[in-house]
Parts: C-alpha cells; sequence; structure tokens
C-alpha cells in the first residue's frame, strides 16, 4: 500500500529478506558488479537490486538482521543516493522510496550494540506500527477471503469463498496466532488445498481437527481465569515446541511452517531457555 500511494506507484517493487543474504554476497546482490569483477562472475555483470529498484520501491524486511558492516554500506546508500556495483568506477543515481520492516525494537538494538544509531535515524522518518493479528480480530475475515482468492488463483482451485469463511473464521477468531499474517496465509494455503480432497464442504469440515489441530488444541487446552497475556504465551511456546518436534528440530522448517522468520523462532526459543533456567 505504501508503494501504490508513493509518486513512485508506476515504478517496480523489490523486496529482499535482509535474514536471507549471505554477508559475502551482500554488495554483488544489492549493488551488482562489472565485468570481471571477482572470479566465476558473470560475464558482463549483473545489476543489483537497488539498480532494478530505481524509479521504485525497495522493501527491506528483518532489517534487524543486517550484520554491521552491512548496515554501514546500506547507510551510505541511503545518504549518497547512489550506488558503485562491485568492480566498476560507475556511480548510478537512485530514485527510490525505501521501506524497512521489523519485529524487533530498534531503539532496544540500538542500545545494546546490535543496530546502528545514524542507521536507525536515517530510517526513522516516518513510522507504521501494526498490532500482531490476536490484537486486530477484526482483520481476518477480510484477510482470510483476500487469501482464498489469491491462493484460489494460485493453484487454479474454484472455492466456495462464503461457505469456507462461514466455516473457518469462528476457529480463527479463537486462535492466538503466534506467526501472525503469515501463518494465516500459510495456513489456508494447507486447508484450501486438502479441501479438494472431500466431496462436500460438510465433509471439509468434519475433518477441520485433524488438518488445523494447532488450532483445535490450544481451544481445549484454554484455563479460565488464567491471566491472558501468560496464558497466550504458554500457548505459543507450546505450539513452538510442538513444530520443532514435528521437523525434529529442524528450525528452518519450522519458522516456515509457523510462518515468522528464523530470527523470530531463535528470539522465542532464547526466552524459553531463560524461563527454564529460573525455573
Amino acid at each position: 500500500m505504501v508503494h501504490e500511494s508513493s509518486a513512485n506507484h508506476d515504478g517496480p517493487f523489490v523486496a529482499i529478506n535482509c535474514a536471507a543474504i549471505p554477508g559475502e554476497l551482500f554488495e554483488s546482490e544489492l549493488f551488482g558488479y562489472a565485468d570481471g569483477a571477482f572470479t566465476n562472475s558473470r560475464s558482463g555483470g549483473k545489476s543489483g537490486l537497488l539498480e532494478s529498484a530505481n524509479n521504485g520501491t525497495f522493501f527491506m524486511d528483518e532489517i534487524n538482521s543486517l550484520p554491521m558492516p552491512q548496515q554501514a554500506k546500506l547507510l551510505r546508500v541511503l545518504q549518497e543516493r547512489e550506488v558503485r556495483p562491485v568492480g566498476s568506477r560507475r556511480l548510478i543515481a537512485l530514485n527510490i522510496k525505501f521501506v524497512a520492516a521489523t519485529t524487533h525494537d530498534l531503539i532496544e538494538e540500538v542500545r545494546t550494540g546490535r543496530f546502528r544509531e545514524d542507521l536507525y535515524y536515517r530510517l526513522n522518518v516516518f513510522i507504521v506500527n501494526l498490532p500482531p493479528l490476536k490484537e486486530r480480530p477484526e482483520d481476518i475475515e477480510p484477510l482470510t477471503r483476500h487469501f482464498i482468492s489469491l491462493l484460489g488463483q494460485r493453484y487454479q482451485i474454484d472455492a466456495d469463498e462464503d461457505s469456507l469463511v462461514a466455516i473457518l473464521v469462528p476457529h480463527f477468531f479463537r486462535y492466538h496466532w503466534p506467526g501472525n499474517v503469515r501463518q494465516l496465509e500459510n495456513l489456508l494455503e494447507r486447508l484450501l488445498v486438502s479441501s479438494t480432497l472431500y466431496d462436500s464442504i460438510s465433509q471439509f469440515s468434519a475433518h477441520l481437527p485433524s488438518l488445523i489441530p494447532e488450532l483445535f488444541e490450544t481451544v481445549a487446552k484454554q484455563v479460565p481465569g488464567q491471566a491472558e497475556s501468560g496464558h497466550l504465551q504458554a500457548l505459543e511456546q507450546e505450539e513452538i515446541l510442538k513444530v520443532l518436534n514435528q521437523f525434529e528440530g529442524n528450525k528452518t522448517r519450522a519458522a516456515e511452517y509457523l510462518g515468522i522468520s528464523q530470527t523470530t523462532l531463535w528470539r522465542r526459543l532464547k526466552q524459553l531457555k531463560s524461563e527454564a533456567g529460573r525455573s
């Protein structure tokens, strides 16, 4: 929406996950490189992602995960509004709307020395705070409809949107969504594909406990009168441990299944270990 509302809306939208770019490839991926810049480089060179986003929007997810050396390089790009491909003397002027996202408190990251203060203030022009999905239940139904339509087109499934919404949304309202919107999308992908295996919508509905056990198990284990924040945290921790066990400790697959980043999963596991040490 930021891209569509900006002066660069006619330009490209390029998105990266900062946690997924290896440090040694950061410059070549973002800045591009000239012919012969390094061993095994592509003949004729390669345009970087920043050049590809010129006159458009460049979205950086998990911005907090950038190592300090890469933060310094990004800061220079933001300040100078130009980029030099690796091995080249040519400077490329940039007209880009930069957007960054994180689930971390960047001020706290600055205080602990994990994020550059100058980069924080360079990025901190306009802030949009998005509450977690569990705090905005009014968004669950429109998001459900959106993903059913989107995923139906992707998998060429002619789904009965109204019937699916009527069946699924009441269950969704009772869930705490530790993975937020990403988890909702992943879960709906699973459900939409699974729905094609049943002869009727009622048959599909009857099998929901086996298709989305995480929703039914958390509802069954709710304890009346328990503090809401502590209860939701306990449910979230239980879900994370269950999924890790399901994927035999593979954190990459567990994070993908939960719809959260590996950085977020690592932070939650660290909290679990800390609480276990205090008990």
